[in-house]
């Protein structure tokens, strides 16, 4: 990738404006290849329920992975990379995942990736009913559709 002084690279989220959080959740992103560059600094930029970037959290890619926990009123997230300065660089693999590997409070069991087998879904119907004997339970049915293309409406 060639990059100009002050250029951003973004990672995109195939349908959303970014990657769907809960105001709590803590991410990971880490992008190797760039913490050789001088002048690069991993953010994650932090939107809200109508995409527009509101916060970010950053940390200089020489210094290894980013942890950030997603605030209050934010719906999204998009990882980026922010180049300082001009030059040619290879971008290689990266890692953006819910929970921060190196935290004592991740438990034993792994979180999947966000998304990871999960595409778009729309809820289409929804039903409840009271089941038979105990009003207090519910039986809860969603009908869901894939969504490919939002703007079709």
């Amino acid at each position: 990738m060639d990059a100009n002084a002050g250029t951003y690279l973004h990672w995109k989220h195939p349908t959303w404006p970014g990657f769907p959080v809960t105001p709590g959740m803590r991410f990971w992103w880490w992008a190797p290849a760039f913490e050789a560059v001088e002048g690069a600094t991993m953010r994650l930029h932090w939107r809200n329920a109508e995409g527009v970037y509101k916060f970010y959290t950053s940390r200089d890619a020489a210094h290894g992975p980013l942890s950030g926990l997603a605030p209050a009123d934010m719906v999204y997230v998009t990882p980026i990379m922010y180049f300082a300065n001009a030059g040619l660089h290879q971008i290689g693999p990266s890692v953006f995942r819910v929970h921060d590997p190196s935290s004592p409070d991740v438990s034993a069991t792994e979180t999947p990736p966000l998304g990871e087998g999960c595409p778009a879904m729309s809820i289409t119907g929804y039903t409840h009913a009271a089941m038979q004997g105990n009003g207090d339970y519910r039986d809860i049915g969603l009908t869901l559709v894939e969504v490919t293309n939002s703007a079709l409406g």
